[in-house]
């Protein structure tokens, strides 16, 4: 199996913006790392729900983006459309995705949009679990 298949999960959809912000991994600070660890679990607990809520066709999709790296072009010809519609749904499956994220985050935490997003940008570079240890 290759290490991209075993990649942190959040690391895979890195291309996501989260309110539009890019951020590096959080400096070495105790605080920082106490709130990584308490929040890691949360949000591996929503992305794996958030992922099973897609349609299969957008689970499909990420998978053969980010797991077995097919280039936008490859998708459009192994879904018989234009790169442009492939690149299309991609970004849809990403928003999905994030969007599902966020309502759970913020229904199981019961926090605001903006922390979520902060503890989101916090753990991702800490997040172990791959898009293939949570699905069939």
């Amino acid at each position: 199996m290759s290490t991209r298949a075993h990649a942190p999960v959040l690391a895979a959809i890195a291309s996501l913006t989260i309110a539009g912000c890019t951020v590096g991994p959080a400096p070495d600070d105790p605080e920082l790392a106490m709130l990584r660890d308490r929040y890691r679990d949360d949000v591996r607990c929503a992305f794996a729900d958030a992922f099973a809520g897609l349609t299969e066709q957008q689970r499909n999709l990420l998978r053969q983006y980010h797991i077995d790296e097919l280039t936008i072009d490859q998708l459009g010809a192994l879904h018989g459309i234009n790169r442009a519609t492939a690149a299309r749904w991609i970004a849809a499956a990403r928003r999905t995705l994030l969007v599902a994220m966020r309502r759970w985050l913020v229904d199981q935490l019961g926090i605001t949009r903006h922390e979520v997003d902060s503890i989101v940008r916090l753990v991702r570079s800490q997040l172990d679990v791959s898009v293939r240890e949570i699905t069939p």
